[in-house]
């Protein structure tokens, strides 16, 4: 099998021989995949090896490609797969001493994908950059109301900037909370972020946001 892996004369086979080698291979296995990554020059037979390590365990290999792969997409690749081995500490660590905003913004989505609602809370809170905010708070959002509902609303209390007031409605629309849209419009004087939050509101099946809007309607 890793003959095969190593092979490059059908890119399909030599895919799926990687494949193989992940889920049923030992360490002869897995240090083959490790030296056909470090050989190869095919991004996806790379991408490849990297799910591999994944299924394998191997989340120090995987780890290393994320903090050192000059690669962009294989590098994109190795933080995915860092957040589906729930590798919520090394990501965060990752995080906090990443420069680039498009990969710290890749170290999001896979906290996210690991579920660790805490850190995108650490994010949403205290990030600087506004648009990393915006998009731990999206990433909220997707979680599930009965989670992160409260948090997004408390950040939409005390948030200055009506950007990232924006980015919290929109969380709050993605996980269909009505409830809490409902209260930021009726207490809301910005008529612009009230008005965004009625937008939602005009596109969510819900009877609460309905009688809202027939209520604002007869007013």
């Amino acid at each position: 099998m890793a003959k095969i892996a190593r092979g490059q004369e059908s890119p399909d086979i030599q895919r799926k021989a990687i494949e193989y080698l992940g889920l049923f291979g030992g360490p002869e296995s897995r240090q083959a995949l490790a030296d056909i990554y470090a050989s190869s020059s095919d991004v996806e037979a790379k991408k490849a090896v990297l799910r591999s390590f994944m299924v394998a365990g191997e989340k120090a290999r995987v780890l290393a490609a994320a903090k050192g792969e000059a690669d962009p997409d294989l590098r994109r690749e190795a933080i995915q797969q860092l957040g589906v081995m729930n590798a919520q500490q090394e990501l965060w660590a990752l995080y906090q001493t990443e420069a680039s905003a498009p990969v710290k913004r890749t170290v999001i989505n896979a906290l996210f994908i690991g579920g660790s609602a805490d850190r995108l809370t650490e994010l949403a809170k205290g990030e600087k950059d506004p648009q990393l905010r915006r998009e731990a708070i999206s990433h909220l959002g997707l979680i599930g109301k009965e989670r992160t509902g409260p948090l997004l609303v408390s950040l939409y209390t005390t948030e200055k900037d009506p950007q990232v007031k924006k980015a919290v409605l929109q969380g709050l629309f993605v996980q269909g909370n009505a409830e809490a849209l409902i209260e930021i419009a009726r207490g809301e004087k910005d008529p612009e972020l009230r008005k965004a939050a009625v937008s939602h509101l005009a596109i969510m099946h819900s009877e609460a946001a309905t009688k809202f809007l027939l209520e604002i309607l007869n007013k």
